[in-house]
């Protein structure tokens, strides 16, 4: 649980570890996209790439978790690891600068689980 804990107030909650980034390698592409009001249509390699940058700093942290872009034109982030439960997918769910990310990325909503239980999230 200590490291659950540890991941969410490092990354999801927003406060990173000193010389991290969330989603390091499409910041630009994302922040550019946000800044021209959607100018840029998302790709599905774009969203496959946050999905990746995503699962590498989670990874990075400890933490056995898998994300990938799933479902027609990869529009759903899915999010599989045995250490999700209610509070994970509520801090997830909740940090605004992530959900912005994958808005502007064209994620249409979110899926969670870990083994014994889902949860879906839209992001309308």
């Amino acid at each position: 649980m200590f490291v659950v804990a540890t991941l969410i107030g490092s990354i999801v909650v927003g406060v990173p570890m000193e010389g991290q980034q969330l989603v390091s390698v499409t910041d630009r592409s994302l922040t550019a996209a946000a800044s021209d009001n959607n100018v840029y249509p998302a790709r599905k390699a774009d969203r496959a790439t946050l999905a990746d940058a995503l699962k590498v700093n989670f990874l990075k942290q400890g933490c056995g978790i898998q994300i990938r872009a799933e479902g027609k034109g990869s529009k759903i982030l899915v999010v599989k690891s045995a250490l999700i439960n209610g509070p994970f997918v509520f801090n997830f769910s909740n940090e605004g600068r992530l959900i912005k990310k994958l808005q502007v990325a064209g994620f249409m909503s979110i899926h969670f689980e870990n083994g014994s239980r889902v949860w879906d999230q839209q992001l309308n």
